[in-house]
């Protein structure tokens, strides 16, 4: 099975001469759904009955004190419910988090320990080099490689990514991170797959993986990319003891249909 790593080449050429590629933080995905905001409106704006009657409580009792003394909370109570929708209202606004009571949050501190590595399963879809620089390739990895295959705790592993609409926030012995691993349907074509570490378990460089003998398989030049680059910018790999056995391969627009090829350079 091949993994790829897809970046602009100035980036890949950099991580191959240094041996290494750059891990990412939860930031650097830029997804709003890991930074639990900004949240929309509550498809309706309803609460507990305890936060309820914890907002009618500060009402009660910012009541002037002759009048509060008039009446019990439970009349004032009573006598407010035909206000019950407004007054949910105002509860659900002066929620300390500003979030809906029932809001699908995640634990934002921990995921921020992470450290991450996408990589795609099938680069022959165009909405892939899309979102890339013309001048972008695909490392091509080996998934069986011992980098991956020593991965046997809960805190670091390389698994698929899911697609679809709901949130998994709850932490399970074999999964503590799953919002690394959700992702809405609209990017099934990804076909991602990530790696996570926690950055304390990445030695001197918490933000670095390097690349051991036989990890890396191929270059792939993007459907853009000039073929030319190959011999101004890969010469330097014949010569490289470390990727003398690269292979080369270009993506190429398919003759006759809307499709994309993977083929030898």
């Amino acid at each position: 099975m091949h993994l790829y790593w897809v970046q602009p080449m100035k980036i890949a050429v950099q991580a191959l001469k240094k041996g290494r590629l750059n891990l990412l933080s939860i930031d650097d995905l830029r997804n709003p759904f890991l930074r639990n905001g900004p949240m929309a409106q509550a498809r309706q704006n309803t609460v507990s009955q305890d936060l309820y009657r914890t907002e009618m409580q500060s009402q009660y009792e910012a009541l002037p004190s002759h009048i509060r003394g008039a009446i019990s909370f439970d009349y004032f109570l009573d006598k407010s419910e035909p206000r019950r929708q407004e007054i949910e209202a105002i509860a659900f606004k002066n929620q300390s988090d500003g979030f809906p009571e029932d809001a699908v949050l995640y634990d934002i501190p921990k995921y921020q320990q992470l450290r991450i590595l996408r990589l795609h399963s099938d680069i022959c879809h165009l909405g892939i080099w899309q979102n890339q620089p013309k001048d972008s390739v695909a490392i091509q990895l080996n998934a069986e490689h011992s980098v991956f295959s020593s991965l046997k705790d809960n805190l670091s592993m390389l698994k698929p990514v899911s697609y679809g609409r709901e949130k998994q926030t709850e932490a399970t012995r074999d999964m503590l991170f799953p919002g690394v691993f959700c992702l809405p349907e609209e990017l099934k074509y990804e076909q991602e797959w990530r790696l996570i570490k926690l950055a304390r378990q990445q030695g001197d460089n918490p933000d670095e993986l390097k690349f051991s003998k036989g990890l890396v398989e191929a270059v792939v030049m993007g459907p853009e990319c000039e073929l030319s680059l190959f011999g101004e910018s890969w010469d330097w790999l014949k010569t490289d003891m470390r990727y003398k056995s690269v292979q080369r391969f270009s993506i190429r627009i398919d003759p006759y249909a809307l499709e994309l090829r993977k083929e030898s350079y």
